[in-house]
């Protein structure tokens, strides 16, 4: 049950033609999706949530009454959606908005329930090599603010783990370059201190002394703008184009990346979970099994009985 009165958000003053007067079993998929929006804005959820949860139920919007939908349109909704992670993501956020329709008595069927998320493909976790690591770096420029900004991001993604959006959102007031201590916001609205080392230390100062302006924000665009997530996609999507990595180039790729090398030099699983951020285990043990694959394959290359052959 929301921790809001339904006032807060059904004032037919604040919204042009509300159905307020209507009853709530009666609402179209629209009117519910408009009040969800506004009650996940009211509990603080970050701009990153609300812009995933909107995008996907804009796209799931029909006109009919929210207590009328049932598993066939949600079935055949994700399957319009070709791409498994789209589609799994699309799923999540279904889920989050029935349970929540339930829960302000919009509907007492609710018709996901019970329903099981689509399978994901089950593939290795990809990480960065050293030698990408470095042409990534390496193919900035030294004498742009643009070049020593990116170069920041790369060490800071790469030695730290954070999110996209915990890096976005990353205030001046909570770098602390002498000590090497970030304070980001996680998922949850969870605040956590994340250490850097030398390097990252170094990369993110050669880019704050260019800073000439008064934003808050750590990271600015060309245009001396906060940073937005799309823009570091954009960039880490070109650089990858750029070098002609063979695989995705992205700042989740980075968390991945970061979490199996923290486990090759000896971190344990309990720091790693609070260090990444997460709530459970679950995450932190495919790390372990995708850094058991990796050392396997490597171990393969140096005792290959094929190769040894003579």
């Amino acid at each position: 049950m929301s921790n809001y009165p339904r006032k807060m958000t059904q004032r037919a003053d604040d919204f042009p033609g509300s159905t307020i007067n209507q009853p709530l079993s009666e609402q179209l998929i629209t009117d519910a999706v408009r009040d969800f929006l506004m009650d996940k804005k009211l509990e603080s959820k970050s701009k990153y949530t609300i812009r995933q949860y909107s995008i996907y139920l804009r796209k799931f919007e029909t006109p009919k009454p929210v207590a009328d939908v049932d598993r066939s349109d949600i079935r055949n909704f994700l399957g319009s959606i070709e791409l498994p992670y789209a589609r799994h993501a699309a799923f999540r956020t279904l889920r989050v908005f029935f349970n929540w329709c339930e829960s302000e008595r919009y509907l007492t069927q609710n018709p996901i329930a019970r329903m099981k998320a689509p399978e994901l493909p089950k593939k290795l976790i990809e990480i960065y090599t050293d030698d990408e690591i470095r042409s990534m770096i390496n193919s900035q420029s030294r004498d742009s603010f643009i070049g020593n900004r990116n170069k920041a991001i790369i060490w800071m993604l790469y030695d730290t783990g954070i999110r996209l959006n915990e890096l976005i959102t990353l205030k001046l007031n909570n770098v602390n370059i002498e000590d090497g201590l970030l304070k980001v916001l996680g998922k949850g609205n969870k605040e956590r201190t994340v250490p850097f080392g030398k390097n990252a230390a170094k990369a993110l100062w050669h880019y704050l002394r260019l800073r000439k302006d008064n934003y808050q924000e750590a990271w600015l665009s060309e245009e001396k703008r906060p940073l937005e997530a799309r823009g570091v996609e954009i960039f880490f999507h070109r650089t990858g184009e750029a070098l002609k990595l063979g695989k995705r180039c992205s700042p989740h790729t980075f968390r991945h990346t970061w979490a199996v090398n923290m486990l090759r030099n000896g971190c344990n699983i309990r720091d790693l979970q609070i260090l990444g951020g997460w709530s459970s285990l679950d995450m932190v043990m495919r790390y372990t099994k995708a850094l058991s694959t990796e050392d396997a394959i490597k171990a393969h290359q140096r005792f290959s009985p094929g190769d040894r052959l003579r």
